[in-house]
């Protein structure tokens, strides 16, 4: 990332720099994909770096990592509910099937996806 050095060069000579121009570029390249690879860590530090010497520099990039987080974790969220919801299915037939519909397996059934639900609630809203 050349900004740094540049930072570094022109507070000696008197130039201007628009600082919300750079935290809001900064920001605007950040998270833009659902993984951060080493390459984009990197990048992100340099970020860091430079914005921790503008006052609240670092605030927008909170938030947008804030934003990521919560992304990616709802996504996890809707996976693991699809999940649960394809057991269900494939038990319910087994039930059906196998244990010819008994109605104290399906409650079995039943209570052990909802135990899940109801465990997995508080951390994934």
């Amino acid at each position: 990332m050349i900004v740094i050095p540049r930072l570094t060069e022109n507070q000696g000579n008197g130039e201007v720099i628009d600082l919300k121009c750079i935290v809001d570029l900064c920001v605007q390249v950040s998270f833009n994909n659902e993984n951060v690879d080493s390459d984009e860590e990197e990048d992100l530090q340099k970020m860091y770096v430079l914005l921790a010497r503008i006052p609240d520099g670092l605030q927008p990039l909170r938030e947008k990592f804030e934003k990521h987080v919560r992304h990616a974790i709802m996504r996890s969220k809707v996976e693991i509910l699809d999940r649960v919801q394809e057991l269900h299915v494939k038990y319910s037939k087994t039930v059906e099937h196998v244990f010819q519909g008994d109605e104290g397996f399906m409650a079995s059934l039943d209570r052990a996806c909802q135990e899940f639900r109801n465990s997995k609630q508080g951390i994934l809203v």
